[in-house]
């Protein structure tokens, strides 16, 4: 395994561990709000999908936009 896939395997990692933790507390303040655990898992898990899908694009587009930019001319 190179660096580089090693490095996004651990990015991957991160992201699904950090949307976990926010699902999760998504759906005990839908929990709180209205006691329907049903509604609470729905929507943390929807959250979690959503909000995953929704980080890698965000990723990708700023990747495509830096690798656009026109690097300077050393002189």
């Amino acid at each position: 395994m190179d660096i580089y896939s090693a490095k996004y395997d651990r990015s991957m990692l991160r992201i699904l561990v950090y949307r976990a933790v926010g699902a999760i507390i998504t759906a005990f303040i839908i929990y709180a709000l209205t006691g329907t655990l049903a509604l609470a898992i729905g929507v943390g898990a929807i959250s979690l999908v959503a909000k995953t899908i929704l980080y890698y694009l965000h990723e990708k587009v700023w990747i495509f936009i830096t690798s656009r930019r026109e690097k300077p001319k050393r002189s």
